[in-house]
């Protein structure tokens, strides 16, 4: 039983490894792929200027929420 137990464990921890790089190149390839894809179309500009938005937005309204916060504390004291 326990050379049973061995030998199961050799051979999962030698397929582990192969299954990650396995699934590495796959999703290297999908990006790759991606990329080729936002390249030959000129997304990339597009996608940069929606996170800037996006970013911009949060940080507006974390300095908006920050200056309420001070003033109702302000208004406490």
């Amino acid at each position: 039983m326990k050379k049973l137990t061995n030998k199961i464990a050799i051979y999962l921890t030698s397929l582990l490894p192969m299954s990650l790089f396995g699934e590495a190149e796959v999703q290297s390839s999908i990006s790759d792929q991606a990329a080729v894809y936002l390249a030959t179309n000129a997304k990339y500009h597009v996608v940069v200027a929606v996170l800037v938005v996006i970013l911009l937005g949060l940080v507006v309204y974390g300095l908006i929420l920050n200056r309420k916060i001070s003033n109702l504390e302000a208004n406490q004291k």
